[in-house]
């Protein structure tokens, strides 16, 4: 056995079927479909790396002087506005999936594939909320049925 998380597995797929079938009903044809899903996967993708660079800052500010993997030369003169560019790209990437420049905004589009960002995330959310409370409870019971420590017994020299 592989001890792989089947009830991850088995919401990640329940959660992505109901996401296409609730898509499938709205999409007008099956290119908008493509690029209704595609949107969504794509920005659901970019979202973490903005939150990766957001972090990075503020890990940044509270320890500066902490060394680690994440060293730039240049110091934060150079790191941080690297990564506010980084940020600003990710975002005008994610405003570019919702809007073509030139054409007008589709208000039922963004309204799609926004509502399945943030449903998505909310489901996420709670999921994340259930089983880190899930576990908490466990390491309480845990510790609250562990054994008593055997006690210690002090050697006492013949001296």
């Amino acid at each position: 056995m592989h001890r792989a998380p089947i009830g991850a597995s088995l919401a990640t797929s329940t959660i992505a079927s109901m996401i296409l079938l609730v898509y499938g009903v709205m999409a007008t044809g099956a290119e908008a479909l493509f690029w209704t899903i595609f949107a969504f996967g794509a920005i659901l993708f970019l979202m973490p790396y903005i939150a990766m660079h957001l972090a990075f800052l503020r890990l940044r500010g509270r320890d500066p002087g902490h060394e680690g993997v994440f060293r730039l030369p240049g110091g934060r003169w150079v790191s941080y506005p690297l990564s506010a560019l980084c940020i600003g790209i990710l975002g005008a990437a994610i405003v570019l999936f919702f809007w073509v420049p030139g054409e007008p905004i589709d208000l039922v589009f963004m309204a799609q594939v926004g509502g399945g960002v943030v449903i998505t995330l909310t489901i996420g959310e709670i999921l994340v909320y259930r089983g880190e409370r899930r576990r908490a409870a466990e390491v309480e019971d845990a510790s609250r049925w562990r054994a008593p420590a055997a006690p210690t017994v002090e050697r006492v020299s013949a001296d």
